[in-house]
């Protein structure tokens, strides 16, 4: 089986019950999904590979996906390997509402396996050359920027731990140095411990 319009590939998949909150009539880009069926009519496996590019959701930048999968379709349970890339992350538009742009790239890769309404994922993330531009009475400039993180759990409530390493910051035209953040995420929240030694500072913060 092959198709070409990410979105229909998307509705089809919720269709089935695959964990997905996004509306698929956000999804652009161009995939390929390539499957085999086989087993009994009350036993069907299924296995392929998914190659997608240039895809967006719901104002994300421009993705590009490489995974392989295994689905036990009377059981609904599947298995796979991933890896998705964030090349362009200035692409991002859900951030303008905010003022915020991002630059750099994004790396996650990892393994799910599981329910299809909700499967286990075991993930590492990887960002490189990041920068954070904010616009307004407090202009931030963050330049130099380095991700590492892991992604642990279940689909519908991931948890992990992240480091988030800055080279420069520059608030209203004036340097303040490197900042390190350590990031934990559970239960959809996500603490925030930060320093920047130049400006002896330590905040210390939650995002849910």
């Amino acid at each position: 089986m092959r198709t070409t319009e990410f979105r229909t590939v998307l509705r089809h998949a919720q269709d089935f019950g695959v964990a997905a909150s996004i509306e698929p009539s956000t999804a652009t880009g161009t995939i390929d999904v390539e499957a085999t069926l086989g087993g009994t009519l009350g036993a069907v496996r299924s296995s392929g590979r998914i190659i997608g590019r240039a895809l967006t959701l719901a104002g994300a930048p421009p993705l590009e996906v490489d995974a392989s999968f295994g689905v036990d379709v009377g059981g609904k349970t599947s298995t796979g390997t991933f890896r998705v890339r964030a090349p362009g992350l200035e692409s991002a538009a859900f951030l303008a509402q905010n003022d915020l742009t991002l630059g750099g790239s994004l790396i996650a890769a990892g393994t799910w396996s599981g329910p299809l309404s909700d499967p286990i994922v075991d993930a590492s993330v990887t960002g490189r050359e990041l920068t954070i531009s904010h616009r307004g009475r407090v202009a931030v400039i963050a330049a130099g920027g380095a991700f590492d993180g892991m992604l642990k759990g279940p689909a519908t409530d991931l948890g992990g731990e992240a480091t988030l390493t800055i080279g420069s910051v520059e608030i209203n035209g004036r340097g303040a140095g490197g900042v390190i953040a350590d990031l934990t995420l559970a239960a959809g929240t996500v603490r925030v411990q930060a320093r920047a030694p130049n400006v002896k500072t330590t905040p210390d913060a939650a995002v849910g």
